[in-house]
């Protein structure tokens, strides 16, 4: 997440998946000054994991859809 703030991308951390839509129509209104975003949503959060795979399958207007995804499997710590 550090080489994205570094590069000038507006980064949310820990974001529940049902929350990432909403995020992305609010910096897409006309007078927002977020033109590059990262957002995070990590397995750690439990059940607010659990929509992130239907919420990247998304409508068929792709206008929204992330050019860039990342996964990374972690292993869980006791």
């Amino acid at each position: 997440m550090a080489v994205f703030e570094d590069s000038g991308y507006f980064c949310v951390d820990n974001l529940p998946s049902e929350m990432i839509r909403t995020l992305v129509e609010l910096f897409m209104h006309a007078g927002s000054k977020v033109a590059r975003a990262a957002v995070v949503s990590d397995a750690r959060g439990g059940s607010y994991f659990e929509g992130l795979a239907e919420m990247l399958r998304g409508p068929a207007d792709q206008s929204s859809a992330p050019p860039v995804l990342f996964l990374e499997p972690t292993r869980r710590r006791c």
